[in-house]
């Protein structure tokens, strides 16, 4: 760059920026085949795809209420092989599934799809991700036993303590009748949905 020190232009903007707890860590918990773990499930097949070129992260609306919702940034982790923070982080969770990133990406690595697999694995390895996890192992805890959601104390297990905010909405609900019954009845068919979670379950085996 015309003679000057070009490591001072490119320093100032690194492509990929794992926290630091990643960073400091990085020397004991990489696994340099995570990636190819998440190659395997269907999911995950395009993983090694991913030229980083941040359209995933551009086009996100979670992103843009909190930062710890990066596509790109979860990918970038996961093909240098942090495992450990990528299956620990509560970001993995807070995709909301809008397919932005899917329709988006143009080499077609499906970044939503693959943060679905990096949950597998999470569930797989018995990752505690905080309340993603909890939220995620209660929702299908209630689909097997009632077939649909009881929405009574689904807060209560995914927020835990933070659920004492949502009170004053809890007794306006009351007091309007539309607080959900803390113990729904099930529906009909409900052999039926367990069988296709025993059919998924063989299937991300």
């Amino acid at each position: 760059m015309n003679g000057q020190d070009s490591d001072s232009f490119f320093g100032k903007k690194p492509l990929l920026t794992p926290p630091p707890t990643a960073l400091g860590r990085a020397h004991r918990i990489t696994a340099y085949d995570f990636y190819q773990e998440i190659a395997d499930l269907p999911a995950g097949k395009d993983i090694a795809k991913c030229i980083q070129c941040g359209t995933c992260s551009g086009s996100c609306p979670v992103l843009r209420y909190d930062s710890r919702a990066n596509p790109r940034r979860i990918i970038a982790m996961a093909l240098l092989g942090l495992k450990e923070e990528v299956l620990q982080s509560e970001a993995i969770w807070l995709c909301a599934k809008c397919q932005e990133c899917v329709v988006k990406c143009i080499k077609d690595v499906r970044p939503g799809e693959i943060l679905g697999a990096i949950r597998t694995l999470a569930m797989r390895e018995g990752a505690e991700a905080g309340w993603g996890m909890r939220h995620t192992r209660a929702f299908a805890r209630d689909i097997l036993r009632f077939g649909k959601l009881n929405e009574a104390t689904l807060p209560l297990v995914t927020a835990r303590q933070r659920v004492l905010r949502m009170i004053p909405l809890a007794i306006k609900m009351t007091l309007c009748g539309k607080l959900p019954p803390p113990f729904p009845k099930r529906i009909e068919g409900l052999g039926q949905i367990k069988a296709l979670f025993r059919r998924f379950a063989g299937e991300t085996k």
